[in-house]
Formats: structure tokens, sequence, C-alpha cells
């Protein structure tokens, strides 16, 4: 049985998957924490946690809506328990969206300290 939101992620990771089968994508992320992405209640993605490390694999029709408070909670816990949250990008849309959201550019890599949603 497949992972909730796994296959949405890889159908919107396919530009950048190299001719990576499904079922090796989903090897891939085994260990990985997989959180669907929901819009207007459909799956549209997945959130991939791995320690401190995120990645969003949203389909393209959903860019620019996906983003939810629920989403900003797990980007949140992340940052919590590690001290910070990393990330990296592909493409100029993504290197905006996660300046956005508060990463900054370190080497490779995107990191965030930032706090998102009130814990009250």
């Amino acid at each position: 049985m497949d992972t909730p939101g796994l296959r949405e992620a890889y159908e919107a990771s396919q530009w950048d998957l190299k001719g990576m089968s499904y079922e090796q994508f989903s090897l891939a992320l085994r260990g990985t924490r997989v959180e669907p992405v929901m819009v207007d209640g459909k799956c549209c993605g997945a959130l991939v946690i791995a320690g401190n490390e995120l990645h969003a694999c949203v389909q393209p029709h959903v860019r620019g809506r996906w983003l939810s408070r629920r989403v900003l909670r797990l980007l949140d816990a992340v940052i919590a328990q590690h001290g910070e949250a990393v990330t990296r990008v592909t493409s100029d849309a993504g290197r905006r969206f996660v300046e956005a959201l508060g990463f900054e550019k370190d080497g490779e890599l995107y990191r965030s300290r930032k706090q998102w949603v009130s814990h009250r």
C-alpha cells in the first residue's frame, strides 16, 4: 500500500528525478516522514522530512496555494526539535519561496530557525 502523498510527490518531482521510477523513489524515501499536502480536499503532493531536512514536492497546479497552517506547524516542529530546518532548492521559484519563509543560503543548503505558528 502506498504512503499517502508519496505518489503525488513523485509525480510533482518528475522533472527533477532524471528517469527515476516510482519504485526507486519510494525506496529512496524509506525511513523519511512523508506528510501529505492537501488543497481543496485533494492530495497534491507531500512534505518529506528526514531529521531536520525538509523537501516540498507539490504538483504545479497548486503552487502558491498549498502552504497551510498545518505545513507551517510541521516546519515549526522540525525547528523546535532540531534547532533549525534545512532544505535544498533546484529552481529560482524554489529559492524565492524558501527565502520568503526565512531560509538563508549556507553553501548548498538553505537554513531557517524562524517559527511561524503561535503555540499558545
